[in-house]
């Protein structure tokens, strides 16, 4: 959990787009979220975040156990 600022509305909304970054230019490519998210789709999971402004952003990764079988 980050207790800082939290996510504005248009960042909440975009955070998952390729090459959106928050950061100054060339700071940051913008891939970090997205690849994240395609790893945890990839594994049948999601990767999801909930924010309110002034309180913070929690992040969650889902994955679904893997059965090993008995």
């Amino acid at each position: 959990v980050d207790e800082g600022e939290g996510l504005s509305e248009e960042v909440h909304r975009r955070i998952g787009e390729p090459f959106f970054t928050t950061r100054p230019v060339g700071e940051g490519s913008g891939l970090g979220v997205y690849v994240a998210a395609g790893i945890a789709r990839n594994l049948g999971g999601t990767l999801r975040f909930n924010s309110t402004p002034g309180s913070g952003t929690r992040a969650t990764v889902s994955i679904p156990a893997l059965d090993h079988g008995e």
